[in-house]
């Protein structure tokens, strides 16, 4: 009797451990992707004012083709959830952003020609108090959306 006392105890020590456990991964993959958004908008605004010049309709489900003075071309595509950048140098393609619900962009021309970019992606958010600390830490998944007026420059550049 004392023997199975010891080791239920011990199994629920275990679960307790493995539940918290769960919760930490959930928590820390939430501040990941979360910190994904900025630095994603931030590598596709350096692509397109690198730009000299641009191709593409997001109506005909075409790709944001951008060439640059140096370097290879940048193509931005929608596949399924995730916005994939894809380039011919040795980094070829790479995930930009998950969780993306619609990527569309229409050209502007004129004497500074440019692209406005509308993105709508998931964002997971982490708020309250810190898991360390022995409380809960909330998440919620909320839309966002972004409309980005970008000026095509030219500045070369070999990517990010």
């Amino acid at each position: 009797m004392v023997a199975l006392a010891v080791v239920s105890f011990a199994l629920a020590a275990a679960a307790g451990l493995m539940v918290e456990a769960g919760r930490r991964a959930l928590v820390e993959q939430a501040r990941m992707l979360e910190a994904d958004v900025p630095i994603a908008l931030r590598h596709l605004e350096i692509d397109v004012t690198a730009a000299a010049s641009g191709s593409g309709e997001s109506e005909r489900g075409e790709p944001l083709t951008l060439a640059r003075p140096a370097g290879p071309e940048v193509v931005y595509e929608l596949s399924g959830t995730s916005l994939l950048r894809k380039t011919s140098d040795p980094a070829g393609e790479r995930v930009a952003l998950d969780g993306v619900r619609r990527f569309g962009w229409q050209w502007i021309s004129g004497r500074k020609p440019g692209v406005v970019i509308e993105l709508e992606y998931e964002r997971i958010r982490t708020f309250g108090p810190d898991v360390e600390d022995g409380r809960r830490v909330f998440v919620s998944r909320d839309v966002e959306r972004r409309t980005l007026e970008l000026t095509l420059r030219g500045g070369g550049g070999v990517g990010w």
